[in-house]
């Protein structure tokens, strides 16, 4: 293994779904189909020590030694097939997990902000439409569309979430195509994050409305932070260990945010750089675990590179012109 003994990974999951719903759901956003999925809990309950937050939290607060080849597995968002597809598959395999709730989608028929635009730029009959924000765009071939929207996307994260709800009405209405009324939620109840606490998972605040919260006011991200903090911990009976920054890049979050976090007693916090990362790092930067993000994509080698370390060691490839002209 790349990453040897004395490594933690923690792997990072968004939805658990087939084909037919991945194509339904914002690019990316599907982690892996139910079958990869049970591939992948065999793959590390043989090659790994999985841990839960506790674990984890115990090392990083008291110091406890984590075991060899330390995984912990984590869900982003609150997706109702973590509950109804993951949950069973972990629980046939005995493997605790963390799940990361927004807030603001848990126990409504909302759909996330992702999800709605993907769904607008799939369905609109429009060959060419001027759109808020990114002015004049192509749809007549699906390379297009895809281009659309991954400019859409990197646009309105950077968006604050006061006016991100109105760019999309907007976008929904140049495109000519209605938000979907969901007959059956997009994301898990309360009552379904409770089920799932009793069975080894513990349940973790990830914001209200999901923002990047570097694109917010300090003051409207910590208040995101401590309302999502406030509203699992109520839900839950339990205090609160950990946090999810929202998409988790390095820029996505500032110093204020971890003050904030500090300042609601969270010990963990978790990003979107690319882990595996070294115990010992961990443990100086609690508030900033790196994780490994899975994508459907991704298929089982991009699994087993990702897991052992591939994408630090992409990262270095591709830092190697710049370290040379130094």
């Amino acid at each position: 293994m790349t990453w040897g003994y004395d490594r933690l990974t923690v792997l990072a999951y968004h939805r658990i779904a087939e084909a037919n719903a991945a194509s339904a759901s914002a690019p990316g956003v599907v982690s892996a189909s139910p079958q990869g999925f049970a591939r992948q809990m065999d793959h590390v309950r043989q090659w790994y020590t999985p841990i839960d937050l506790d674990r984890l939290a115990d090392f990083v607060v008291d110091g406890r030694r984590l075991p060899p080849r330390p995984v912990l597995i984590t869900f982003d968002d609150g997706y109702r097939d973590n509950y109804e597809i993951a949950l069973p598959i972990l629980e046939e395999r005995g493997l605790p997990a963390v799940l990361f709730v927004a807030t603001g989608l848990v126990g409504t028929t909302r759909m996330a902000w992702w999800d709605r635009v993907w769904h607008a730029v799939r369905m609109t009959r429009l060959p060419r439409a001027t759109l808020p924000e990114v002015g004049r765009v192509r749809l007549d071939r699906p390379q297009m569309r895809n281009c659309v929207w991954s400019l859409l996307s990197d646009t309105l994260k950077r968006r604050s979430f006061r006016i991100r709800e109105p760019l999309i009405d907007e976008i929904e209405s140049a495109l000519g195509v209605e938000r979907p009324n969901r007959n059956r939620p997009d994301f898990m109840s309360w009552s379904h994050a409770r089920e799932m606490a009793r069975h080894g998972i513990a349940v973790q605040p990830h914001t209200v409305d999901h923002p990047v919260l570097s694109s917010e006011t300090p003051d409207d991200a910590r208040a995101q932070i401590h309302a999502s903090v406030a509203m699992v911990s109520e839900r839950m009976g339990r205090p609160i260990r950990a946090f999810a920054f929202p998409n988790g890049r390095s820029g996505d979050y500032r110093q204020s945010e971890i003050d904030a976090l500090r300042d609601a007693d969270v010990r963990l916090a978790f990003t979107m750089t690319h882990g595996p990362v070294r115990a010992e790092d961990a443990w100086k930067a609690p508030l900033e675990i790196p994780r490994v993000a899975l994508e459907l994509k991704d298929g089982w080698r991009g699994f087993a590179l990702k897991t052992a370390g591939g994408s630090k060691v992409k990262d270095r490839i591709r830092a190697l012109p710049r370290l040379i002209g130094r």
